[in-house]
């Protein structure tokens, strides 16, 4: 585990970098099978990870926001500090209104940019990893034998690292899985938008158990659950009901349903 990746690159920012080039290639690869052109995906993307970086540091700052209202210059120059959530929620709107605006079929597109959102994401954890950011609570390496010591967290060495449980990788092992179902799913859907709305149900179902193995304190509400997995809970309740309606009307069922 190290920060620096070399000079003046750290491996956070590298690693999202490369997250977000993976997911845009695997996206150009679906769209082009789809017959989609790729200026448009090239149009969305930009909108896409432009309001994801400003959606997922604001909400991360507003969890945190004592701390950055006493450092306020963190806010903008702090190497980390990302919340999936925020981010997805404000590219997921801006997105929406782009297709809508340019008269675009929301669902299918959503299908097919889903996957890759799910690789690059992925990818981006090693940078958490690497980073020490996203830590997991500390651990007794005997009862946890693949527990890791820390010797950085949030790319800041500690004196003493404490063996913890490595819930970046955690996060990378079940990504990968997800990203593999939702390619799968792809080829045999039943309506435009179950495999949005799936990867919602799997994101969230993983978030919610990965962070009761993180570090407690981050970001802690009602004193007994963080606001992700509150967050969590309302977007796996609301997309399986979705789910399970969809594919119950027969009207989702068109004879061209995967094209």
């Amino acid at each position: 585990m190290q920060p620096i990746l070399w000079g003046p690159v750290h491996w956070y920012g590298f690693m999202m970098a490369l997250g977000a080039l993976t997911g845009f290639l695997y996206v150009c690869y679906s769209a082009r099978a789809k017959g989609i052109s790729l200026e448009i995906i090239l149009d969305l993307t930009i909108w896409i990870l432009a309001s994801s970086l400003a959606g997922s540091r604001l909400l991360f700052v507003l969890e945190h926001l004592p701390y950055y209202l006493s450092n306020p210059l963190e806010i903008i120059f702090s190497r980390s500090g990302f919340d999936f959530y925020g981010g997805f929620i404000i590219s997921l709107l801006t997105a929406v209104s782009y297709l809508i605006r340019k008269v675009y079929p929301v669902w299918k597109f959503a299908d097919i940019i889903v996957p890759g959102v799910a690789l690059g994401e992925t990818i981006s954890q090693i940078g958490c990893f690497m980073n020490g950011c996203c830590y997991g609570r500390p651990v007794n390496p005997k009862f946890v034998p693949w527990a890791i010591p820390f010797p950085y967290l949030d790319g800041i060495s500690v004196d003493i690292p404490l063996y913890r449980h490595p819930t970046q990788l955690y996060h990378v092992v079940i990504g990968l899985l997800i990203f593999l179902m939702l390619v799968s799913l792809n080829k045999r859907k039943s309506f435009h938008g179950e495999t949005f709305w799936t990867y919602l149900i799997a994101f969230s179902s993983m978030q919610f158990i990965i962070e009761i193995f993180q570090e407690p304190g981050q970001g802690i509400f009602l004193s007994y659950i963080s606001l992700s997995q509150v967050i969590s809970l309302i977007i796996f309740s609301f997309s399986v009901g979705i789910v399970f309606r969809f594919k119950n009307l027969s009207l989702y069922h068109p004879e061209n349903k995967k094209d």
